[in-house]
């Protein structure tokens, strides 16, 4: 069956048959490119009629990727005219220019966009003749591999369920686990179940992001530190500010020819089950009850807020810190209550937060402390210190390869220092936790502290957690504790994302350090967890022998809670319209360099001084190859802001570079000097050191979990 799989898939893609293009019109939207673009808003041009020669049509103003396209045309004219195809960010096209030839009718040429193309124009342009009509437009994007992926997930699909079945571990309880955890999913991934991709809050600056990684791994760079897509091909180093190892597979995804729309998509479905994944294993671990742990992780999937991360905020970050939290939770229960000896199950869930999103891993270090502060004695007692030391020390030691170029940047003045604000001015009203699936808010109907989005717990976890407290405070077991402890947790979060928390006073204490977090809500992450277990365990009990039907219960009432917030997504306009992609134009400037000016990265020109000239000039992203030479003292400035980690080589040789104009790499050339010129990023040596340390703790660390597993095994052989 595995042969079988590998040869379907390679059948898959060596046929071609998964290859999708977009045509422009697309259903609805015309019976031309587009309505607009046409001078005087008329189709038909007359010499003898009064009409002029130029631009009759320029159009559609799409943002389209790097392809070939094809451009069809239905025009009548008496004489050679010409297209010409120009873009805002001055793309490179090949060929720019295409004859209409005269007295044809329908035809068609392909051209090919070398990359990314802001503001796409076809222009019109009639130059001769005396009369030119415009019939139909018509425009074939390159093709997308989106068809061949779903082909391949599906039969890697047919095959993992083929093997669990075969191995006799389809269960009647893990039967019932997948079917509920599997419609689940599918309520959560509705926005994601369709072609064009909705555009939440952080959409420009995390799409960047994956453009960014993309490029990077082109380049060569692994692990990826600085893309070449972001500020107009100035590049960026979002990657040594925001992890994004999880990253990886829609990036590579991307880079097989799927479209950005795609690849987004599979990221949405891919967490929202691993979330529910994550929190099931995590509530039956620690309740020892499968159906404990299957309505945590509904509620928990189908939180508001969670969603309202994934789709109205776009926060890739913060919703894939919350597929970990569960983890991370679990691993402090171990160390804890429950087995010291898997402290490694907090060192997965810590760094896996932490190659997430920055603020996410304080906040989560935060209710750690919250955590073990009522369990200090029983720690200490119960001789659990080591474990959680072993836990601390390996986090660090993993993710050193992004600690290390992370302080370094920091060090040099690069942050975000200007999306900093008052979290005193970003607490909302208490209301705002008690609403239900609103979507989005009229804002006639708010104030000044209601958001205009889904930022509530949710009914089903507010009552399920009551339920669970309740519950709780009649015995006086383990988990009845730590059910009460979690419902404290929640509590206290929650009072935190309101106005009603100190938090001038608490900015003042840590010298405005706190303002880092922005936003106060950002504390619904721990709130969703901690009383989403504690709702899982009350559901289960209340049910009691009923256990099946606990699970499918909430899941109807967790989901017909969320379904007016996920419909509103769904159906909202603000669209990334499936074949385009998003612009590499951005206004803001966290993590540039000090006093950079992002206003005039539109200028992608080589500047120069001094007597030098600039041959076969190439820019690829991060890589820029040219032939130079100087007569006298010159420099050379490129479009590529110049952060630490380029190197620069003049046949072969290495030169130094510096800043210049608007924080350019720039280098410099003796009178006579000249040569083969090539910069990239090549990183620094100390990362390649952390690069090092944190994979041989990996490995340790793997080897450890290995050797733990097998003594498991042969422990429980002799007690059998």
């Amino acid at each position: 069956m595995l042969l079988a799989a590998v040869l379907a898939i390679a059948l898959i893609w060596a046929s071609g048959i998964g290859m999708i293009h977009v045509n422009w019109p697309r259903a609805g939207e015309g019976t031309v490119m587009t309505e607009k673009g046409f001078r005087d808003n008329k189709k038909s041009f007359y010499i003898d009629g009064g009409d002029e020669y130029g631009v009759v049509y320029d159009g559609p103003g799409f943002t389209l990727p790097a392809g070939v396209y094809r451009l069809k045309w239905t025009i009548e004219t008496d004489a050679d005219n010409l297209f010409r195809i120009v873009s805002s960010n001055g793309a490179s096209i090949e060929p720019s220019e295409i004859a209409i030839p005269a007295n044809t009718w329908t035809s068609y040429a392909e051209f090919e966009l070398k990359e990314d193309a802001d503001d796409l124009q076809i222009l019109v342009d009639f130059e001769a003749g005396s009369k030119l009509q415009i019939q139909q437009l018509e425009l074939r994007s390159c093709a997308f591999a989106d068809q061949a992926w779903n082909l391949t997930f599906f039969v890697v699909a047919l095959y993992l369920l083929y093997v669990a079945y075969s191995r006799g571990q389809l269960t009647e309880e893990r039967r019932s686990a997948l079917f509920v955890l599997g419609v689940t999913v599918v309520i959560a991934s509705i926005p994601a179940l369709k072609d064009n991709l909705y555009l939440g809050h952080d959409a420009q600056f995390n799409l960047a992001r994956f453009k960014n990684l993309a490029d990077g791994l082109t380049k060569g760079q692994i692990p990826v530190r600085a893309g070449g897509y972001s500020y107009e091909g100035y590049g960026a180093i979002t990657s040594a500010f925001y992890p994004d190892i999880f990253l990886y597979i829609p990036a590579l995804i991307m880079l097989s020819g799927a479209s950005i729309q795609y690849a987004v998509h599979v990221l949405w479905i891919a967490l929202h089950i691993f979330t529910a994944v994550s929190m099931y294993v995590c509530g039956k671990r620690i309740f020892d009850d499968a159906s404990g742990g299957l309505c945590a992780a509904v509620l928990y999937t189908l939180a508001a807020y969670r969603l309202s991360d994934v789709y109205t905020r776009f926060a890739i970050g913060e919703a894939l810190a919350m597929a970990f939290i569960p983890l991370f939770f679990l691993g402090l229960w171990e160390i804890a209550f429950g087995d010291r000896e898997r402290w490694i199950v907090l060192v997965i869930g810590a760094t896996g937060v932490f190659q997430s999103h920055l603020l996410a891993t304080v906040i989560c270090a935060l209710a750690a402390v919250c955590f073990y502060l009522p369990l200090v004695g029983k720690i200490v007692r119960e001789r659990r210190l080591t474990s959680l030391g072993k836990a601390v020390v390996s986090t660090v030691l993993v993710n050193l390869f992004f600690l290390v170029p992370f302080v370094m940047y920091s060090r040099q003045g690069i942050g975000a220092d200007s999306i900093l604000s008052l979290n005193s001015m970003n607490a909302f009203a208490p209301a705002q936790l008690f609403l239900l699936g609103r979507g989005q808010l009229d804002a006639a109907v708010t104030d000044g502290r209601m958001a205009m989005f889904s930022l509530e717990i949710g009914y089903p976890l507010i009552v399920g957690a009551v339920i669970g407290v309740k519950e709780a405070l009649g015995g006086k077991g383990m988990k009845e504790k730590f059910v009460l402890l979690l419902g404290a947790m929640g509590a206290i979060f929650a009072f935190m994302t309101t106005e009603l928390f100190p938090w001038d006073f608490v900015a003042a204490v840590t010298h405005t350090w706190s303002n880092f977090l922005q936003f106060p809500w950002r504390m619904l992450m721990i709130v969703d967890a901690v009383l989403a277990l504690a709702a899982g365990f009350g559901y289960a009990r209340v049910f009691g022998g009923k256990k099946d039907l606990a699970a499918v219960l909430v899941l109807m009432i967790a989901g017909f809670a969320v379904l007016p917030q996920l419909s509103s997504v769904a159906a909202s306009k603000g669209c990334l319209a499936y074949g385009e992609t998003i612009t590499s134009k951005l206004m803001h400037r966290e993590y540039t360099l000090p006093e950079t000016d992002v206003r005039q990265t539109s200028d992608r020109g080589i500047l120069s001084t001094g007597d030098v000239l600039v041959q076969d000039y190439q820019k690829d992203g991060t890589t820029i190859t040219a032939n130079v030479s100087a007569q006298t003292d010159a420099s050379i400035s490129f479009p590529l802001f110049g952060f630490d980690g380029y190197k620069a080589t003049l046949d072969g040789m290495e030169i130094p570079w510096t800043l210049g104009e608007n924080n350019r790499l720039t280098v410099s050339l003796a009178p006579d000097e000249g040569g083969e010129l090539r910069v990239w990023f090549a990183g620094r040596t100390i990362w390649r050191v952390a690069d090092g340390v944190s994979l041989a703790a990996i490995v340790v660390l793997a080897l450890i979990t290995l050797c733990g597993r097998r003594g498991e095994v042969v422990r429980r052989k002799k007690n059998e």
